[in-house]
């Protein structure tokens, strides 16, 4: 056996890297372990902060820098009229609804939240979350494309 022979030829394709699906699911789930660790935090009595690094240009040498500064988050819970606390699901500016027309997970305090928190981010883990993320995703951008004006260009006669 000599040349091409020699090796075993197959039909492949490549597996694509960027699946829609498992990015939004690793967004998602990035979001709620920032709001997992924010509640043992506010548990704790302290303060929860993300510092991000930014690259400014400095107006007087032209160069370029690194800069860190608090990215300000804002928790997803808060405590109803009734005492209890509700916790909602967000997908960027949108809240997620876990079941049709329910939209908020209510609570006993903050214990509750952490709890809540860490049985949502097993099920987004799991891609339980998906149906539910890719329906605000198309609702999202159907609204955005019917709402776009359109530009019609006309040839004078």
């Amino acid at each position: 056996m000599t040349g091409l022979s020699a090796l075993k030829l197959v039909s492949s394709k490549p597996i694509p890297k960027s699946n829609p699906r498992v990015i939004r699911r690793q967004k998602l789930c990035k979001k709620l372990l920032q709001q997992l660790e924010m509640a043992r935090c506010f548990k704790a009595g302290g303060t929860y902060e993300v510092v991000i690094t930014k690259r400014v240009k400095d107006n007087e040498t032209g160069e370029y820098k690194q800069i860190q500064h608090p990215k300000k988050i804002k928790p997803w819970w808060w405590t109803a009229a009734d005492g209890k606390t509700c916790l909602t699901v967000r997908y960027g500016a949108k809240t997620l609804e876990l079941i049709n027309g329910r939209n908020a997970i209510e609570t006993d305090g903050i214990d509750g939240v952490i709890s809540a928190l860490e049985v949502v981010q097993k099920a987004a883990e799991a891609g339980e979350l998906d149906l539910q993320i890719e329906g605000l995703v198309n609702k999202h951008s159907e609204a955005s494309q019917t709402t776009r004006p359109t530009l019609s260009l006309r040839k004078p006669a």
